[in-house]
């Protein structure tokens, strides 16, 4: 039973288990509809799959007032789902914490795979760029592309280093019934990004250096940012802890919020401050 789907929405159903092959339907239903399904789960046979293809990697770490504060909690899902959708990936859920408090989470992303002999994948995890790593879950879930690895022993400064595989239906017994492993791919979480408030006069925005950061951005709104709240302006990258306003005139008296992200590795580490706010002059 699967109560509480939308009317208009295309769902993909999917039913499996160890030693039988997936069968799936997609379906659309109308409002107030009650629809069984039916699946014919054949016997598994131990065939051997390809590893996922173009995994990637991305380090978070989110501000520690998401654990005390529900609205900033909405900000930083909304920057991160914001930022995700932009770089055309799924986004995540905030994860472990930092030794300030705040959550780390490592998202990794790779190629959709549509196989019926697909169980799910085995995710491992090791801090040596060469060495053996090991087995940090087995991911029950045929169609996923994402897994966040929430781990309470992520430390920020650290670098972690991850393979995937694709298990088929009879796994672990069948000889191929696990893939060789994906490429090798790296993420090392940042520190804690605080904003400066001293320095909140509106302008410059301000903030302290974030351990592991290599350059900064402001992302400015003219509402909370929550989820679907686009930022009507951001700044370039800066390398410093300041930036200066160079957008279209605000409105005085208006309240306007504003969050910092820090960057390194290109942008596969993230780090990201809490919600700051001014009433425009």
């Amino acid at each position: 039973v699967l109560p509480d789907l939308q009317a208009g929405i295309r769902y993909l159903v999917l039913a499996n288990g160890r030693q039988f092959r997936s069968d799936s339907v997609r379906v659309t239903l109308i409002a107030g509809e009650t629809r069984e399904l039916n699946f014919v789960l054949s016997d598994a046979s131990d065939v051997p799959l390809d590893p996922p293809q173009n995994v990637d990697a991305v380090a978070w770490t989110a501000p520690a007032a998401i654990s005390r504060s529900r609205e900033s909690l909405q900000a930083y899902r909304a920057l991160k789902e914001w930022l995700t959708v932009r770089d055309g990936r799924r986004p995540a859920q905030p994860g472990r914490l930092t030794s300030l408090g705040n959550p780390i989470e490592i998202d990794l992303y790779w190629d959709p795979i549509v196989d019926s002999d697909l169980f799910g994948f085995g995710i491992y995890r090791g801090t040596s760029p060469t060495g053996d790593l090991s087995s940090a879950e087995l991911l029950r879930e045929p169609t996923a592309s994402f897994y966040a690895d929430n781990d309470e022993l992520l430390t920020e400064g650290r670098t972690y280093y991850y393979e995937i595989t694709c298990l088929n239906a009879t796994y672990p017994d069948g000889r191929n019934s696990e893939s060789p492993p994906s490429e090798r791919v790296s993420a090392r979480p940042l520190g804690d990004l605080r904003l400066d408030p001293l320095g909140m006069g509106p302008f410059p925005f301000r903030w302290f250096t974030a351990s592991g950061a290599e350059r900064y951005k402001v992302y400015l709104y003219d509402r909370f940012p929550a989820m679907a709240t686009d930022p009507f302006w951001e700044s370039d990258f800066t390398t410093g802890t300041s930036v200066s306003y160079d957008g279209p005139r605000l409105a005085p008296g208006r309240r306007y919020y504003f969050l910092v992200l820090g960057v390194a590795n290109g942008t596969a580490s993230r780090t990201i401050s809490d919600v700051g706010s001014f009433v425009a002059n």
